[in-house]
């Protein structure tokens, strides 16, 4: 009765919703913020009762609710419209309007499904088995579904992740339930350049010789693209275009190669008499590309699993290769999956122009314990999913002592701190010290059977409060430090200029001066960034700085922001 009677009520909505199905449960399903229309055919003299999950909202003639409710209008055609729906409006609303007469009118009874409107998705590209693939991006996926578009046509998918993706096609996701949010920019896996196509693939700034067998004393006509670069005696070359020159064994060498130097080159020289000599008529192809920068090695999670990616600015058209211990291993996509702890990892790129290695990257056991399911700071939320119902029994044990024994119902009556969702997960709403440990959940039927097993283990760490930057000198070089009470077993991470540096030490040396920097922890629990720290480059202060104690105070203006 309520899903078929949604489409009629949901009339004034600033957030259009198309070709969307809401759950059976919920006749509105909206954005925080969102107006929603609840036909009831008022008249001003009625009397309204509302009840919002089984709580008086509003009793009175229908006249005076916009006075009494604020964020209440009602309409000509005696609807009522909540202008600006807040997520404390979510759950059941119950109408009953009386005539002037105390006789009952009408009845109506509705499910308000509230959510905080989702930001625009990114898309973000990994391998899974040497296959690309495309996910689709936002803070938290717990309960959506996802829309794909292949050149702004829908496609028929709607999980958060996309495998064996075309190169050269546009594609877009965006979030469908439970609110619809914006499109993602388009993505596109550019085709590889061919490098079979080219006869000399090399970075900007790199020396490319051309054996020509070029005597002093020919004549060399040079064309770059089908255009003369130069024509004359091959002794003065090196006058006229002073990046080439002629070897001992008739090569030529151009001493540093620009990106406009991209593409054809065709070369062919004749003897003193005018005639062609065949072995030095020649063209090659010259591909040229920005060296690339040396990669960093980030961590992210998929599926559960960790997985690095090396990290460069741009990734259209490079392969890469890994190394594992220093070893080269058989891998040639972006990320990898399945890694081990305690091994070190670098990456580089490898076509179409080698970059230098990565730092290592190590996942240690110390920083990421593989025994937690769950690593947490004090006070955050858990979810767990278990697929209960309310009259489940449920028995749950941490460190094998008994938490709770009894109808799922009553749990969030017994332990004030926990909740259940409507899809069958235990949330606990503010974890603390002593939950850290092993938790395990049996649920039973009514019947005594047993219906599913979990066991999870948490590790929780106390919040770590905002660190500070602290200013030394070692050897007489500024050197700056992430300070926090107690550094073991953390890692941290730098920005400068609000870019993020590859570097995870406590630590930072040879620091730029007019230069904004901030740490912040990284692992195992991410704290605040610290404030922005600036070594500024008045000649006194260099001065000063360089000659005082590192425990002493000097006049070192530092910016903390």
């Amino acid at each position: 009765m309520k899903s078929r009677s949604s489409a009629s009520l949901f009339l004034l909505c600033a957030l259009i919703i198309n070709n969307f199905t809401d759950s059976s449960a919920c006749d509105f399903t909206v954005a925080v913020g969102s107006p929603v229309t609840i036909k009831l055919g008022l008249d001003q003299t009625d009397e309204l009762l509302w009840r919002h999950n089984s709580k008086r909202v509003v009793k009175g003639v229908v006249s005076t609710l916009p006075t009494k409710l604020n964020n209440v209008k009602l309409t000509t055609d005696g609807s009522l419209i909540i202008h600006s729906v807040k997520m404390e409006d979510n759950g059941d609303h119950e109408f009953e309007v009386f005539l002037s007469n105390g006789r009952s009118k009408a009845k109506k009874s509705i499910t308000l499904c509230v959510y905080e409107k989702l930001l625009k998705p990114t898309v973000d590209i990994t391998c899974i088995d040497g296959t690309p693939s495309i996910s689709c991006k936002v803070e938290d996926k717990t309960g959506l579904t996802f829309s794909w578009y292949k050149n702004e046509k829908k496609m028929d998918e709607n999980s958060a992740s996309l495998r064996n993706i075309e190169r050269d096609q546009d594609y877009e996701c965006a979030v469908e339930q439970p609110i619809p949010s914006e499109k993602s920019n388009k993505f596109r896996l550019s085709t590889t350049e061919d490098s079979s196509a080219c006869d000399f693939t090399v970075a900007v700034g790199s020396p490319v010789t051309i054996k020509l067998g070029l005597d002093q004393t020919d004549e060399l006509v040079w064309r770059h693209n089908s255009k003369r670069v130069f024509k004359g005696e091959v002794s003065r070359l090196p006058t006229k275009l002073n990046i080439a020159k002629v070897t001992s064994d008739g090569s030529l060498v151009i001493s540093s190669v620009k990106k406009e130097d991209n593409g054809d080159h065709e070369f062919e020289a004749f003897l003193s008499s005018g005639r062609s000599k065949p072995e030095s008529k020649k063209s090659v192809k010259l591909c040229v590309h920005e060296k690339p920068p040396k990669p960093t090695v980030d961590i992210t999670c998929i599926d559960g699993i960790p997985s690095i990616s090396c990290e460069v600015e741009d990734k259209t058209g490079l392969t890469f290769s890994w190394y594992k211990n220093e070893e080269k291993i058989d891998e040639t996509c972006a990320s990898l999956r399945n890694i081990e702890r305690d091994q070190d990892y670098e990456c580089a790129v490898e076509q179409p122009i080698p970059s230098e290695k990565s730092n290592k990257f190590r996942l240690s056991t110390t920083k990421y314990s593989s025994a937690c399911d769950f690593t947490v700071a004090v006070g955050s939320t858990i979810t767990i999913y278990l697929g209960v119902d309310e009259t489940d029994e449920l028995v749950w044990r941490h460190n094998s002592q008994r938490v709770f024994k009894g109808l799922v119902i009553t749990a969030p009556t017994k332990l004030k701190n926990v909740k259940l969702t409507t899809d069958g997960s235990l949330i606990i709403n503010s974890v603390k010290m002593e939950d850290n440990g092993d938790h395990e959940f049996e649920a039973f039927l009514s019947n005594g059977k047993s219906k599913a097993k979990k066991s999870i283990t948490l590790c929780v760490y106390e919040k770590l409060i905002k660190p500070t930057v602290d200013i030394t000198c070692i050897n007489g070089i500024p050197s700056i430090s992430c300070e926090v009470e107690d550094k073991t077993g953390l890692t941290f991470n730098w920005y400068k200029n609000e870019k993020k540096m590859d570097e995870n030490s406590a630590s930072l040396r040879n620091i730029e001066r007019d230069q904004d920097y901030e740490c912040a922890v990284e692992q195992p629990i991410p704290s605040e960034k610290s404030n922005k720290f600036r070594l500024s480059t008045t000649e006194d202060e260099e001065e000063l700085m360089l000659n005082s104690s590192p425990h002493s105070p000097t006049p070192l203006q530092t910016q903390q922001t």
